[in-house]
């Protein structure tokens, strides 16, 4: 009754219940099925077919076995068989087949109950029975989600990605890593907790997004026909997968970012980018003229990726697959694994683009010189950016290039041995050293001497890496 309110409220038709008549009925099986399918194009064989037999439409039935005395209950059938040409509208997608029914129901009511009406059931089968699509001017299969549903959907599931960026980048810029790393938490743990809070978050929007457009129906019973018409599992999947690429291709990027005006500067324009250039990427996808290659290297920019596979899950939508090569009307795992939708395809590039992404993630933290000791374009090959200076010696640094003031330190320091305790300063370092280890290991204290004197304050300045936390 929902769907026959919002026709009339549509229409300012007065819609209400009226009570059954009597019912057609049939002999056998058969004679119900030549009622319901007679004239169908595809049921009719090549010779029916040549004579003119029967109609080139869409065909829709219609049960009214549960209309009761004073109500109207109809489910209506339709048989998703190929239909020729391209302005034919789906059975779902107008309301010219409701208005056959309604008024061949009051005819028939009328007919019954002795009114105005001569039209009976039976001498008008096709009331009720079958309907056939609109054309333009008379219907339309305009529909916003297979129009402009793939682009939309790439920018609502990729809107959080600016986000994910500015706060890794602001927290590099913080140092925040490194205070971690001075409190005993390691580099690998700081990753992993970071991927996974920002992975989660990304995840979140896809799935919430993807449950409100999958679940969601209007009172006139429209769904988005985008996600209705794709199963439920390929679409976790799908969105599982794209969320883990762009968690980490969002890592990349800030480990090639070092200044936060920067970082939002550049994630402002990847959104107008995408947002201009991606909604003129559906030709490319859906031009059978396009090479397959040049689909997989577009492909490879994870929001494209999605946009193809949105794409083709409006493919099935529109109804443009041949149900011939592809007997289930929904997107299901049959077509991706065989091959028959690139959704397949886009599956395995992020699967592949998600620990890649993370790989070269760290591998550009440790070259990057922006903050702290950067290493070797090739360290994994065992280079070393300062091979020399890593082991140097004590007893090297204490050469001629030391300090005057250091030296004179130093040699105070070794001085106050032979004094009284309490003509000593309070606090006496002697050669401190600290070497961190690694490859190669980094010495954050070559050789300190040092004394503070009671009631003297002091304070450590230096560059980055001195020393000066480790002392």
């Amino acid at each position: 009754m929902q769907v026959l309110h919002f026709y009339g409220n549509l229409t300012g038709a007065k819609v209400g219940c009226v009570s059954a008549g009597r019912t057609q009925r049939v002999a056998d099986r058969r004679a119900l099925n030549k009622l319901v399918f007679d004239g169908h194009y595809t049921a009719l064989s090549e010779e029916e077919r040549e004579a003119g037999g029967g109609v080139d439409g869409l065909m829709a039935a219609f049960d009214m076995s549960g209309t009761g005395g004073d109500a109207m209950k109809c489910t209506m059938m339709i048989n998703v068989s190929y239909v020729e040409g391209e302005n034919w509208v789906r059975f779902d997608r107008g309301l010219s087949q409701l208005a056959s029914l309604i008024n061949g129901f009051v005819r028939e009511r009328l007919a019954a109950g002795g009114g105005a009406g001569t039209l009976s059931w039976a001498d008008s089968p096709m009331v009720a029975v079958r309907a056939f699509p609109g054309s333009p001017p008379y219907g339309t299969n305009w529909d916003f989600a297979t129009t402009s549903g793939a682009i939309m959907t790439v920018i609502a599931v990729t809107f959080q990605a600016s986000t994910v960026v500015e706060t890794l980048v602001d927290e590099k810029v913080a140092r925040i890593r490194m205070m971690m790393r001075m409190s005993g938490l390691k580099g690998w743990a700081y990753w992993t907790v970071t991927y996974c809070f920002w992975g989660l978050v990304v995840l979140f929007q896809g799935w919430l997004f993807l449950l409100i457009t999958t679940f969601s129906v209007l009172p006139s019973g429209y769904r988005i026909s985008v996600f209705a018409a794709t199963d439920g599992g390929v679409q976790f999947v799908l969105f599982l997968l794209y969320g883990l690429t762009l968690t980490s291709l969002c890592f990349l990027l800030s480990s090639l970012l070092g200044n936060l005006v920067t970082a939002r500067t550049i994630m402002t324009v990847f959104k107008l980018f995408l947002a201009i250039l991606g909604g003129q990427m559906s030709p490319i996808f859906t031009d059978s003229a396009v090479p397959p290659a040049a689909m997989t290297i577009v492909s490879l920019f994870p929001p494209f990726g999605l946009l193809r596979a949105v794409l083709s899950m409006t493919d099935y939508a529109a109804q443009t697959v041949d149900p011939v090569r592809d007997a289930s009307p929904t997107l299901g795992w049959a077509a991706v694994v065989e091959g028959r939708s690139p959704v397949g395809e886009v599956l395995v590039i992020f699967l592949l683009e998600a620990p890649l992404f993370l790989l070269l993630t760290y591998y550009f933290d440790q070259v990057s010189g922006t903050f702290g000791v950067h290493r070797h374009p090739l360290f994994f090959l065992g280079l070393s950016s300062h091979p020399a200076a890593a082991l140097s010696a004590p007893d090297e640094e204490q050469g001629a290039g030391r300090p005057d003031d250091v030296a004179e330190e130093a040699a105070r320091v070794a001085g106050m041995e032979s004094l009284p305790v309490h003509q000593q300063d309070a606090v006496i370092v002697r050669n401190l050293r600290k070497v961190f280890p690694g490859h190669p290991p980094k010495v954050a204290v070559g050789d300190l001497t040092m004394g503070i004197r009671r009631g003297e304050c002091v304070g450590f300045l230096g560059p980055n890496g001195a020393g000066k936390t480790t002392t």
